[in-house]
């Protein structure tokens, strides 16, 4: 590549200068990507063995941290994906931008809530990870994309859990006070991947895993495929343990049979033998709208009996935790394809039960999943908060927040706004809104309660239908 003397070229592969011209060391295996800059905003970090060259480091000021940033980074990569000795990555921008950690950029530009240096290592390991899978994927990417990016969130997730497992949903905000007992600001980082496979699939436009690429919509093609996969996968860990899906995940990127090649189904077979069928041929197909159910049907002495029912009968094992004044006591999978399942529980030892309780499992409504084996007057635990929150399966939630508007006939309208959830859709919405008008002195305000119901397979999505009032 020749290219003007006031340039500079910065490539993905090591390369020397002839004459104004760059040209590589080793033969090009795969994509060559390069920039040719006159300024150049490029660094390179790491060690000997190890090297990055990247343009996302300028909040990275001390070397030795930048050496033990791409130390974690070359250990962590090199559990799933072999040896990375004398190896010499691109981490790039504007790779970065084509699929960026959803909503951190805009989390960091406005309240700064993580340190620069720790901003740099989560988005270049992202960067870092999903380059290594596309580079090493043993089979067509393009047509196991739904795999391969999942696998990528996954892998990000998991060195966030490593080596970061303080770090939460919204970062250091959750040290505020007022913040500090909402459920976005205790849920860890990982949370997110429920969030983005959620935003879609309680609007009923989620699509299957196997979609072809061309046939995804944007939100579906960009995160929410990669949120679900990656929840999959981590079912699996949940369910199997996390050294067979390093195996599973090693074997798949670093075994190599050129006579006889592996298929995916066959990696799968490998490690899991036939247990990870509910996965590759159920979970990556199915698209219907899971919903489960948990509700006490009897009582003899001390023991208490549940029933569960998998309303779609979902292929993917789901978990049942039960807790005695919020501390765990058991917690056991069940496995999916049931319509139905009881189980027996002791009063003396148990006051709760909780369905999906880290909600790995997509489902369109989670208020029906916990149960108090108490003599409470309601057998759902529900919280009421001011601000709202993101679902949980451990309560039902009211949302209750000051309203003040103002018009000419009323004047200033003082009053609330009840709710039981409007960020991620839900069933039936419920909506209350008194008010107290200080000129007419009057009470005013409006309710409505709303239905949706869902078509699978179908050019209408759902349909809503309700009734309200309004004075």
């Amino acid at each position: 590549i020749c290219f003007p003397k006031d340039y500079t070229i910065i490539s993905s592969i090591k390369g020397d200068l002839h004459n104004g011209c760059w040209q590589a060391k080793d033969q090009i295996q795969g994509d060559l990507a390069f920039y040719l800059k006159k300024t150049n905003g490029f660094k390179s970090l790491g060690s000997y063995n190890f090297e990055i060259m990247t343009d996302m480091a300028d909040g990275l000021e001390a070397d030795q941290i930048a050496v033990e940033i791409t130390k974690r980074m070359q250990k962590f990569a090199e559990d799933f994906f072999g040896n990375l000795s004398n190896q010499y990555i691109l981490i790039d921008s504007e790779f970065y931008s084509q699929n960026p950690i959803v909503g951190f950029d805009l989390l960091l530009n406005t309240l700064r809530p993580i340190p620069k240096h720790v901003q740099f290592e989560l988005k270049a390991t992202q960067v870092l990870i999903r380059k290594l899978v596309q580079s090493k994927f043993p089979e067509n990417y393009r047509q196991n994309r739904w795999l391969a990016d999942g696998l990528s969130h996954y892998l990000f997730m998991r060195y966030v859990e490593t080596y970061f497992p303080e770090l939460r949903l919204i970062g250091n905000l959750t040290e505020f006070l007022l913040l500090s007992t909402y459920e976005f600001a205790q849920a860890p980082f990982a949370a997110k991947t429920n969030l983005q496979a959620a935003f879609v699939y309680r609007r009923n436009l989620a699509q299957p895993l196997l979609t072809p690429s061309q046939d995804l919509t944007k939100y579906n093609r960009k995160i929410a495929l990669r949120s679900r996969s990656a929840m999959g996968i981590k079912i699996l860990e949940e369910t199997e343990s996390k050294e067979q899906i390093d195996t599973f995940i090693f074997n798949l990127f670093t075994g190599k049979n050129n006579v006889n090649p592996l298929t995916i189904q066959d990696h799968f077979e490998l490690v899991f033998k036939d247990r990870a069928k509910w996965f590759y041929e159920g979970y990556c197909t199915d698209n219907e709208l899971t919903d489960y159910e948990i509700r006490q049907i009897g009582k003899s002495d001390n023991q208490v009996q549940i029933e569960l029912t998998n309303h779609t009968k979902a292929q993917n094992p789901i978990r049942v935790n039960s807790y005695s004044k919020q501390q765990l006591v058991s917690s056991v999978w069940l496995p999916g394809g049931i319509e139905k399942q009881r189980l027996s529980f002791d009063q003396t030892q148990v006051d709760k039960i909780v369905l999906n309780p880290d909600q790995l499992v997509l489902e369109i409504n989670t208020n029906n999943n916990n149960i108090s084996l108490n003599n409470s007057f309601t057998k759902r635990a529900r919280r009421f908060r001011l601000f709202e929150d993101i679902p949980s399966s451990h309560y039902a939630a009211t949302y209750i927040a000051p309203n003040f508007t103002y018009n000419a006939y009323d004047g200033v309208l003082f009053g609330m706004l009840i709710h039981n959830g409007l960020m991620l859709r839900q069933p039936t919405t419920l909506f209350f809104s008194p008010q107290y008008g200080n000129k007419e002195m009057s009470l005013s305000g409006s309710f409505s309660i709303r239905q949706r119901s869902y078509f699978q397979e179908k050019k209408l999505a759902s349909i809503s239908y309700g009734f309200g009032a309004e004075s």
